[in-house]
């Protein structure tokens, strides 16, 4: 049972509502309510805090390692790869256009790629397209030099065939980034509601009907499906499925030399400092056709490999366990580019983010806020 003042307030007709309220979701509310100051926008979201990609990924705030670049060119060509590259340039840059880098701990501490010994072939690889690679991003960012060899492994770092450094990534805190994307947004006088699952979209007349759990409905003029990874449990069809992604924080250390952004096998392993504490986590490698499911969990085979990892390359035995173990869900896909695209009348979709979503979410959220209202 519905009272009036409920329908009257929380459960009123919505100009515009978002169904996710990460990144993407919350860009786009920013995009809308910036635009029409005077529409209803409501973002929506089935958890109570969080729970998506974008509170539980490792706060890398990158462009691409030059492994995973050289997989991406191999696989889509040059042309896709270097767009993907751009959007993840200007959409970092927007996202600092609104939000304060202190405010989201953002620390432009670099990167580095780090080959094994053993990877003489990968490593060799890498060198040769670090040239076109240097090239290519001068035109995107600017910069001379983004991709440099090191002569020698930082401190704190071991057997390694070589190591290739990338001068601009940081490292952030997506907590803190969601928190200051909610502030924003409040303070524009958007609404969110979480803890809300959607039912099914049924058009109407007047607007898009939104049943949520329970046969509770809002009626919205215009729909904007940002939901990513998890897009299949509700609205089936789409070009994205989940992928799991598990990570790993150690409890404080005492040694831990190094404080940049480490990546290994074309992104798939990452690691970096998070004050004392050392955050590993990846290796999806290991089990892309088993990792594909939105529900939360940790496998032993991915955290016994990432153990493994930092006692050989950092020296460390985390063997007696870690302080936290999470996973989140990336919307992945045959494509490397998001999915931004229009569903029927008044409802549109912006998913698949492939695991770039601090990088590109927000131009694809105000590409989604676009389409809402053109």
């Amino acid at each position: 049972m519905i009272s009036f003042w409920e329908r009257d307030t929380s459960l009123a007709d919505v100009d515009f509502l978002l169904i996710g309220a990460g990144i993407t979701g919350m860009n786009a509310a920013i995009a809308l309510k910036s635009r029409h100051p005077l529409a209803r926008v409501l973002v929506i979201d089935r958890h109570p805090w969080g729970g998506g990609a974008s509170y539980r990924n490792a706060g890398f705030a990158c462009l691409g390692s030059p492994t995973e670049l050289e997989a991406d060119l191999a696989r889509f060509g040059e042309d896709v790869t270097l767009d993907l590259v751009e959007m993840r340039w200007k959409g970092l840059n927007r996202l600092l256009q609104k939000l304060e880098g202190a405010d989201i701990d953002l620390a432009w501490c670099g990167g580095m790629e780090v080959f094994p010994a053993g990877d003489e072939e990968a490593y060799q690889r890498a060198m040769q397209i670090i040239p076109f690679l240097n090239k290519a991003f001068h035109h995107i960012t600017g910069e001379p030099q983004n991709f440099y060899e090191a002569k020698e492994s930082p401190a704190g770092i071991q057997e390694l065939k070589g190591v290739i450094r990338i001068a601009r990534e940081g490292r952030l805190h997506p907590g803190k980034l969601m928190q200051a994307l909610s502030a924003l947004a409040g303070g524009l006088g958007v609404s969110l509601m979480r803890g809300l699952e959607v039912s099914h979209l049924d058009p109407t007349d007047k607007g898009i009907c939104v049943t949520l759990g329970g046969g509770t409905s809002i009626l919205a003029g215009s729909v904007g499906i940002a939901t990513n990874g998890f897009t299949a449990d509700w609205y089936p069809g789409l070009p994205v499925f989940p992928a799991r992604n598990q990570v790993f924080l150690s409890h404080p250390l005492d040694k831990l030399e190094w404080d940049t952004c480490m990546h290994y096998h074309q992104g798939y392993v990452y690691a970096r400092r998070v004050d004392d504490r050392l955050l590993i986590g990846g290796a999806r490698h290991l089990a892309l056709q088993t990792e594909t499911m939105s529900e939360e969990g940790i496998t032993q085979p991915i955290r016994t490999y990432l153990t493994a990892f930092a006692r050989r390359h950092f020296g460390l035995d985390l063997s007696a366990g870690f302080a936290w173990e999470w996973s989140g869900t990336l919307g992945v896909g045959d494509a490397k580019h998001p999915y931004i695209e229009d569903l029927g009348d008044r409802v549109h979709a912006a998913v698949r983010l492939g695991g770039m979503g601090v990088a590109i979410g927000t131009l694809v959220g105000e590409s989604l806020a676009h389409r809402m209202a053109p």
